[in-house]
């Protein structure tokens, strides 16, 4: 079941936009029994589990961030999740509605900078990577530009070449590089990228360890969040994932000690090609 649903959920007073979606997809839900818990509230989203005790489920809700759109394609967002369950990648979605979607939750505890380097763990992520790299893409999805290359541009030309506001500007100005300076760093990344002949494959683009579960009864690894899902160049995948190894996320400090020296790397692709073959 997905239904698409013209309801709007107030991320302030979520509990109630909650309740009458739930009418609609869980109508044997004892109200009196609903409980909610928050799992993130961060930029782009709010993410609130919804769970029942009398039946033992939990349904996960996200409210998109206010004008968040503006970054992210939600409507391709939903499309690509719909297809990575279709293969055994994504959870299950329930339904959306208009600033968000409620979805499968599935039970695991989030990485860190120590439990992604244990073999057992490091070696699935590898294998589920290379799987998912092998989802068919569609002759509209090969026609497309490269993620990074179509979003990064997309958001670079966001950027204003100056603040109104003063004390912004000086404040930016002292602490970020200019546009044309990013312009030209985010141009020579794209001519490495180029250099590389990597392939187009279906990505997931953000594989930080906050969106990596592992469930411990099963040995199981889920990748989770789909916002930046979408082909891209295969090698951009795997050095974003080595790149978030080190703890870049919103809620953990980056520990540069922990980026995988060449050895693991090497490794880590050994079983990476066995996942393709």
């Amino acid at each position: 079941m997905n239904l698409e649903l013209k309801l709007e959920i107030d991320e302030k007073n979520f509990e109630e936009g909650i309740l009458n979606i739930l009418k609609t997809i869980r109508s044997n839900w004892d109200e009196r029994d609903i409980n909610f818990k928050v799992f993130s509230e961060g930029i782009t989203n709010k993410l609130i589990g919804t769970y029942c005790t009398s039946v033992s489920e939990m349904i996960l809700f996200r409210i998109n961030g206010n004008k968040t759109d503006i970054l992210i394609d939600r409507i391709a967002e939903i499309k690509n999740m719909k297809l990575l369950n279709r293969y055994g990648f994504a959870p299950k979605i329930y339904a959306t509605f208009l600033n968000g979607i409620c979805y499968e939750f599935i039970p695991g505890v989030i990485l860190n900078t120590n439990s992604v380097y244990e073999p057992s763990i490091w070696k699935t992520i590898a294998t589920q990577m290379a799987k998912m790299h092998q989802i068919p893409l569609t002759n509209e999805q090969l026609n497309c530009e490269p993620m990074i290359k179509r979003v990064g541009l997309k958001y670079l030309e966001m950027i204003p070449e100056k603040f109104t506001n003063e004390a912004i500007n000086a404040r930016i100005s002292r602490l970020f590089p200019s546009k044309s300076e990013l312009s030209a760093h985010f141009s020579s990344l794209l001519d490495i990228l180029c250099s590389t002949n990597s392939q187009i494959v279906f990505c997931h683009n953000d594989l930080l360890l906050s969106n990596i579960l592992y469930t411990s009864d099963t040995s199981k690894i889920s990748f989770i969040d789909f916002e930046y899902a979408e082909p891209n160049w295969q090698a951009f995948d795997i050095g974003n994932h080595f790149a978030k190894m080190s703890g870049a996320s919103s809620d953990s400090s980056i520990d540069y000690s922990r980026f995988p020296d060449k050895d693991f790397q090497m490794k880590w692709l050994k079983y990476y090609l066995k996942g393709v073959s």
